[in-house]
């Protein structure tokens, strides 16, 4: 029995339909449907009335399901452990990270779980900061801080306001930048919203002013550069609490935006997204990693934790999503 058979089940369960669980984790519905049947084949139980509209659990699929929320969580525990043998913070009784604010809404928990390695009582001290404002200092950073931020794919479209020291530094610098995570940008609407019936969603469909996002200077610049909009615009609601974004979405009829894997990585930590996650075209495509050279030990530690919390977690994704594939798209070999 697959580890994501019951992650599945636990969506379907959650969300009473195997359409909107197969959005949720980017699995066709008929995918989903196929791994379910075989799961009760398995376990011998009918897990869902499907007489109704919305599917129910059955007696049977109750109990099951509250077994597999521990076997589901005791394995991702179980994942966590076995990252962390790659490496653990530096030891001291702060842990100080800097990261730009999109990157750390998905990436908190795990940050947090990371800094407290061999230390419960350590303190893990989350400041948020701009990449622009990171890039600026990129020969100043602090050897003892971690350091996390994004860049687009295509470095060309931020290159006009990042140092030129830095740019060199990410494409040629051995160790200076290391991206740990490729993701595409994804729309997120309300269930009843004109765009959640479509497959996909062009970005010149979007209303600059009905766009809610994340108080992230970086994430504005690229809504304007696939809107069509450079430097002319802000989006309709700029929040630095991510509880609005839902709200903005859900009872105000506004589009948020994400990317592709921080919604599978929130499933695997059982925090749901909620709404209907939808394709955006062209795709835009973005990197998350640490920044600040081989020689800092928090990034170095940090970094080879990522690595295999991913390829242990999610290795499907990461295979067709190697976020090594920044260099080349951006004319440079892996420094």
């Amino acid at each position: 029995m697959q580890m994501e058979s019951l992650s599945l089940f636990l969506a379907v369960a959650e969300s009473k339909s195997i359409a909107k669980a197969a959005q949720r984790l980017y699995i066709t519905p008929q995918g989903a449907s196929a791994a379910i049947i075989a799961l009760e084949k398995q376990l011998d139980v009918r897990l869902f009335d499907r007489s109704g509209a919305a599917l129910e659990l059955t007696k049977e699929g109750e109990a099951i399901a509250a077994e597999a929320e521990r076997v589901v969580g005791s394995y991702r525990r179980l994942q966590s452990v076995a990252a962390l043998q790659g490496g653990s913070p530096a030891s001291r009784e702060r842990f100080r990270v800097v990261v730009s604010p999109f990157a750390k809404r998905t990436l908190a928990p795990v940050i947090e779980e990371f800094g407290r390695i061999g230390d419960d009582d350590r303190v893990v001290d989350l400041v948020e900061a701009s990449v622009y404002d990171m890039a600026r200092r990129y020969d100043r950073l602090d050897a003892g801080t971690l350091y996390v931020l994004d860049l687009p794919m295509d470095l060309g479209i931020v290159a006009g306001d990042l140092p030129p020291g830095f740019l060199d530094a990410v494409l040629n610098d051995p160790g200076f930048f290391e991206p740990f995570l490729l993701s595409s940008f994804m729309l997120r609407c309300a269930d009843g919203s004109a765009y959640s019936k479509k497959p996909w969603v062009r970005w010149s469909d979007l209303d600059m002013d009905k766009i809610a996002c994340h108080n992230d200077a970086f994430l504005e610049q690229m809504i304007r550069h696939y809107l069509g909009r450079a430097g002319d615009g802000e989006p309709g609601m700029k929040v630095t609490n991510p509880d609005l974004l839902d709200a903005a979405v859900r009872e105000q009829g506004m589009v948020s935006l994400f990317g592709s894997f921080p919604v599978i990585f929130r499933e695997r930590n059982r925090q749901p997204t909620g709404g209907v996650a939808v394709e955006l075209r062209p795709e835009a495509s973005f990197v998350t990693g640490v920044v600040g050279g081989a020689g800092n030990a928090q990034a170095s530690a940090f970094l080879r934790f990522m690595q295999r919390l991913l390829r242990q977690s999610f290795s499907s994704y990461m295979r067709r999503n190697d976020p090594d594939r920044f260099f080349e798209e951006n004319g440079a070999a892996r420094p």
